[in-house]
């Protein structure tokens, strides 16, 4: 019996040729393209259709890669899930990542060193508070909202928005002491 996180067995010597690879794939299309799609939406239900059709596409072309490498599905709904979910959280962090760039190239202006100690103070404080008030306010200061992080971090609404509202608060005290104001609009 093969082990739970042994997903994945290599048949070398069981050379397959192309058209029972395409057969295979096709068949996991079928037999799983739901599954794929709705751990996609699980991720992130606010994907348009165009990017969930991208992020399908690439979990294709990792499924393809495997049969390929003549590797073996053992666990095909579990695998498969779990590539859809974190092909899809890599979309998401490739997106936030250009959001970033963005930010960073409209503040290009700002003193390099008052930036960068404004970045470690930041980091120092948000390590300082709660776990879950930490983790809400990264996500939130990234730009999620509160009911994306609940459905990201599988809380509810009420319960995102709260951390959200809770650890804004704690920062601002604790930015405060470091001798950082905020003042609102």
């Amino acid at each position: 019996m093969f082990e739970y996180s042994n997903a994945l067995c290599n048949h070398d010597n069981m050379a397959k040729s192309r058209d029972e690879k395409e057969a295979e794939f096709l068949s996991i299309q079928r037999d799983y393209g739901n599954l794929i799609r709705n751990a996609i939406h699980r991720v992130y239900p606010s994907f348009s259709d165009f990017d969930l059709q991208d992020i399908e596409q690439e979990v294709h072309i990792k499924i393809w890669k495997l049969l390929d490498n003549s590797q073996k599905i053992v666990y095909p709904s579990t695998y498969l899930y779990k590539m859809a979910a974190t092909t899809a959280i890599d979309v998401l962090r490739k997106m936030r990542f250009k959001q970033q760039e963005t930010i960073t190239e409209a503040t290009a202006g700002v003193n390099p060193n008052t930036e960068s100690r404004l970045f470690d103070v930041l980091e120092n404080v948000l390590n300082k508070l709660a776990e879950s008030r930490q983790i809400a306010v990264r996500f939130y200061l990234q730009g999620y909202s509160a009911d994306e992080i609940g459905k990201l971090m599988q809380w509810s609404s009420a319960r995102a928005r709260n951390l959200v509202y809770r650890g804004l608060e704690d920062l601002r005290v604790l930015l405060k002491e470091e001798g950082i104001y905020y003042e609102s609009e």
